[in-house]
């Protein structure tokens, strides 16, 4: 698989020789700097209709700054010499307008791959490329190629979130490590946000472990920040920091150069290309196997208007709501432009899909701070008509809906967005992670599958598995199984639940239990009979008690939701809905999206 940048950063290319004539005589000082000099040529490979004139800058000892004039359609070649040896950058950017009328106030066409660092040395003869970008400024350290044909065959990325949680997953995140870093099928990782608990400090100390952490990954990692690292930082427990201080440390941290990923270094385009949002160097988008892929930074806590400092007890520490309110302003509207970037790339490029990724969990309780993104959200997407993919993280809790589907009430979406599939992957652990295959050959494009990493009795990693769908894992040992619910029918009465185990073993549900959305004070909880076992593949139907028949004691309301809870307490799957005439089931069984189907009690759905 090869990754690629979006067609539209390909533009214009510059090839650099950076040399110094050799021989004592022909090595000239510089009697003011004391510098032994060396020379710059530049040939312009191209030059497009849109670029009359060429502006090089260069820092080191001695800044420069060079306009060329253009003519589109040739290959001109410009030399720039008495140039101080040693380290120097050197930057680029195309106008619209002749040399002598380009003011400051104009704004370039093209924008340069820059700033590249070079070494100028009379002693060897080093090679650079430079990209202009219709995009602006991507900040790079070496050259790139761009322009291949991309692959559309299948590809795969593994994608985790709100991990690690706490010492122990701390400790444990290596053994996540190596089995990602063993896994052959990967050619990419994406890690959505909170990369420590939401108790424990915001230091520096641990961002750097954690960036060692990543360091040692294999395959490119592709990270969005989530809110436990700078959000809610300013928490007593989270050392009581200015979050808009930690969001500063994580960007030195990790994002350094926003043109590579972190992990294995691969060449991304960052929205630092953009100047109105050049400080959002976290917000990525690339293209691989003919989809568009993005991150986007969007968080919990209210995707930031959450009030600082409420745990204060020293009287110190106070609330900025100018400061916060700016910066979370500044945040959305870097993220609309993101989106409205990825989709442009992907409508130019044709791709086949599109999968954007954040932290927060948008579908989840109140919808301020994130109503403007899910709305621009539902109108690309809706209008790009192809598959789209949201990933997203916050909530800890796998779950795979449409929540588009039939629109949205609580953000004022009334025209349905059939094509958008959100995926919220487990978190607070490091015992699982998902798997996402991209297949442009296929209507869907994306599929998944749910791996569970189960430490074997040597401390080693077995493996484990299942296919593209929700859950958690049974403890029987051997192959991992898993349940989810698959089939819901809450109207008429009686309901009744319908489970399916869609892993490679048994699930033991001694001590699981679900319940509904009411309150914990309404007793709504159904413990399932000890020693009940679901086969690898099995149904399990559960009835509403009715009549002195069936199992559990409390109704599906027709605007309801169905939690299931493994022995620990842990949420594994759950699944809302609103008013519907008949039962909603997966399609295909045990992996698919809930949609409305003719009831199919214990029996394989009979999907639309």
């Amino acid at each position: 698989m090869k990754k690629t940048l979006p067609r539209i950063a390909a533009a214009l290319t510059l090839t650099g020789l950076f040399g110094g004539v050799m021989g004592c005589a022909d090595s000239p000082r510089d009697e003011a700097l004391g510098d032994e000099l060396g020379a710059l040529a530049l040939t312009l490979e191209t030059v497009p209709a849109d670029a009359l004139c060429l502006r090089i800058s260069l820092a080191g000892a001695r800044p420069l700054v060079r306009d060329f004039s253009l003519v589109p359609g040739q290959a001109p070649s410009f030399l720039l010499d008495r140039l101080p040896a040693g380290l120097a950058t050197v930057d680029a950017a195309a106008f619209a307008k002749a040399c002598p009328v380009v003011t400051a106030a104009d704004a370039p066409s093209y924008v340069g791959a820059a700033p590249v660092t070079v070494r100028i040395d009379i002693k060897q003869v080093a090679t650079i490329a430079l990209r202009l970008l219709q995009n602006g400024r991507l900040n790079v350290g070496v050259a790139f190629e761009g322009g291949a044909p991309e692959t559309l065959q299948p590809t795969y990325l593994a994608v985790l979130g709100d991990t690690p949680y706490g010492a122990a997953q701390v400790a444990d995140f290596p053994n996540l490590v190596a089995q990602l870093n063993a896994d052959a099928r990967l050619s990419s990782l994406v890690h959505v946000g909170d990369i420590k608990n939401g108790s424990t400090r915001c230091d520096d100390a641990y961002f750097q472990t954690i960036a060692a952490a990543f360091a040692t990954l294999q395959k490119p990692l592709h990270y969005t920040l989530g809110d436990n690292e700078w959000t809610d930082c300013h928490r007593a427990n989270n050392g009581a920091y200015d979050p808009l201080e930690r969001l500063a440390a994580l960007r030195n941290a990790f994002f350094a150069d926003p043109a590579t990923t972190l992990g294995a270094p691969s060449f991304v385009l960052s929205q630092a290309t953009v100047p109105a949002h050049a400080t959002f160097v976290e917000n990525q988008l690339w293209s691989a196997s003919g989809v568009t892929f993005a991150t986007v930074h969007a968080v919990g806590s209210a995707n930031g208007l959450a009030p600082w400092f409420g745990t204060d007890t020293t009287g110190t520490k106070f609330d900025d709501p100018a400061r916060r309110i700016a910066e979370v302003n500044a945040r959305i509207n870097a993220a609309l432009d993101w989106i409205d970037r990825t989709f442009d790339v992907a409508q130019a490029d044709g791709s086949k899909g599109v999968a954007v990724f954040m932290q927060a969990d948008t579908f989840l309780g109140a919808t301020a701070g994130f109503e403007a993104l899910v709305t621009r959200l539902a109108d690309r997407a809706r209008a790009f008509a192809r598959p789209v993919l949201l990933v997203q993280g916050d909530s800890h809790s796998f779950v795979v809906d449409k929540p588009l589907a039939s629109g949205s009430s609580a953000y004022g979406i009334t025209a349905p967005v059939p094509n958008l599939t959100r995926v919220v992957v487990q978190g607070e652990t490091t015992l699982e992670w998902l798997l996402l295959q991209v297949d442009p050959r296929t209507p869907e494009v994306f599929s998944w599958e749910r791996i569970v990493r189960v430490p074997d009795g040597a401390g080693g990693i077995g493996g484990a598995g299942g296919t593209g769908g929700m859950g958690g894992a049974g403890g029987m040992g051997g192959a991992v199984g898993r349940l989810v619910f698959n089939e819901i029918s809450s109207n008429p009465n009686p309901d009744w639940v319908e489970f399916i185990n869609p892993g490679a073993g048994p699930v033991d549900l001694s001590g699981w239990y679900f319940t509904d959305n009411a309150p914990a004070s309404a007793g709504h909880k159904y413990f399932f009979t000890a020693g009940t076992v679901v086969p690898a593949g099995g149904l399990l139907v559960l009835d509403q008690l009715e009549g002195g028949v069936g199992q559990f004691d409390f109704g599906l309301g027709n605007g309801d939701a169905a939690v299931l809870h493994d022995a620990s307490g842990a949420i594994v799957d759950q699944h809302t809905w609103t008013a519907h005439v008949t039962s909603v089931g997966r399609c295909p069984d045990g992996t698919g999206p809930f949609v409305p189907m003719t009831p199919s009690k214990g029996a394989p759905n009979t999907c639309p």
